[in-house]
């Protein structure tokens, strides 16, 4: 009897663990380091089934920059084996077949002048099975990986620009990157 005990006790703990790392609306997620915000868009006609997910510490979010460019001029000077790098350092192929099923990932990648990522902002089905800690590796991934080459004489009036992007989790089990 004690023995059973000790297995449920155990059981219940390491599903409460589990379970505090699932993706709840209008909640705050803690990672390892980094204490997530996961805001329902429900009130979103083009997101009714999403959730935003973001550092509770960005500072960018929900600002407008001041200088706006042409997304083109951002995205099509990334460097996508950059993104590839940090999707394949946070994710295992095991894990990325896990997640095919998924709609994929929303990324807006706020970015500093000189083009490197300041700050991220994920963008999830309600049903996702990322967990915080997943997206604590692949934020602090993008940030040390990824670097855009934005034009200086556009951006020097800016204080940061916003990039947009999708992943397709089977284009990165593929070891590619689609045109975002």
């Amino acid at each position: 009897m004690k023995k059973l005990f000790v297995l449920l006790l155990v059981f219940f703990v390491f599903l409460k663990a589990v379970k505090s790392q699932f993706l709840k609306p209008n909640s705050l997620l803690k990672a390892n380091k980094i204490t997530f915000k996961v805001d329902d868009l429900s009130s979103s006609k083009v997101a009714s089934n999403s959730i935003s997910i973001y550092n509770k510490a960005n500072t960018f979010a929900g600002k407008t920059p001041k200088v706006w460019l042409d997304e083109r001029l951002i995205v099509g000077k990334a460097a996508k084996g950059s993104v590839l790098a940090a999707f394949t350092q946070t994710f295992s192929d095991t894990r990325l077949k896990e997640l095919i099923n998924e709609h994929g990932l929303n990324i807006t990648l706020y970015l500093t002048p000189t083009g490197k990522v300041a700050e991220v902002i994920y963008q999830v089905q309600k049903n996702s099975t990322l967990t915080g800690v997943e997206l604590e590796s692949l934020e602090i991934a993008l940030k040390r990986n990824v670097t855009y080459n934005l034009d200086q004489n556009l951006t020097k009036n800016g204080d940061f620009f916003i990039a947009n992007f999708r992943v397709v989790y089977n284009s990165i089990l593929n070891r590619q990157i689609q045109d975002y």
